[in-house]
């Protein structure tokens, strides 16, 4: 594991007041190191970082994301649907489950891809605006063709449209753009941590550094990404993305 420093740590506590855990799930990995079995042990990890029960958590499906390659969209839908209920009702099991740990059974909600993209002002508006980026700054260019190589994927337009909805998303989740109705937390929150198993991109990095909208920064927020896998947040606003080294 990589030395700790004011770029990438573990977070010691999570703040005391309202605050959301944004985990989205891919639909590559919802069977393996994203299935309910893996989220019980994160969830438990998480667990001695809470100082008040003041934290929601909020799964969203990325099915709507890989729309972008399909060509049997009919076929893909069932299976997706499928997936998801089988996700989320194996999460409830785990809640009830460990309900002396997890206690608040409300202050766990769900979503699929295209509910996010309704609870927020205008996504497409903000991907636009990512794709306008895209086609300006060099850096980012560059950037999303190195992390696309180092990947294994090929850069083609269904694979770039892939990247700027993803890194859109992430984008709008870290600085609290979109409507989440969690029954718990009931729209007070004051702070986002987006959590995933793995690195994040260098290209995502530097798209959230540019704030493109400029949006404001809650106090409390956390600009970033947690590495689920590796128990490592990374500082979006302190990375070097020209010398950091993933």
């Amino acid at each position: 594991m990589e030395e700790q420093n004011d770029q990438q740590y573990d977070i010691n506590k999570f703040p005391a007041t309202w605050g959301m855990l944004l985990f989205p799930i891919s639909m590559s990995r919802i069977d393996n190191s994203q299935s309910p079995q893996e989220y019980e042990n994160y969830l438990k990890y998480f667990t001695s970082k809470v100082q008040t029960p003041k934290i929601g958590i909020h799964f969203f499906y990325t099915e709507g994301l890989y729309m972008n390659f399909e060509e049997k969209a009919f076929e893909t839908k069932n299976v997706f649907i499928q997936k998801m209920v089988n996700h989320k009702n194996g999460v409830k099991k785990i809640i009830k489950k460990n309900f002396l740990e997890f206690q608040i059974e409300k202050a766990f909600t769900f979503q699929s891809w295209f509910q996010m993209c309704l609870s927020s002002d205008d996504f497409l508006s903000v991907l636009k605006q990512a794709k306008d980026f895209y086609d300006t700054d060099e850096r980012f260019q560059k950037l999303i063709r190195k992390d696309a190589e180092l990947a294994g994927r090929e850069l083609d337009e269904k694979q770039l449209q892939f990247f700027l909805e993803e890194f859109t998303f992430a984008y709008l989740a870290v600085y609290g753009k979109f409507e989440i109705t969690n029954q718990h937390v009931e729209g007070k929150e004051e702070w986002e941590l987006l959590a995933y198993p793995g690195k994040p991109f260098l290209s995502q990095i530097h798209f959230v550094q540019k704030n493109i909208m400029n949006f404001k920064k809650k106090e409390k927020s956390y600009i970033g990404h947690y590495d689920l896998s590796q128990k490592r947040y990374y500082d979006f606003l302190k990375i070097d993305t020209d010398n950091f080294v993933m």
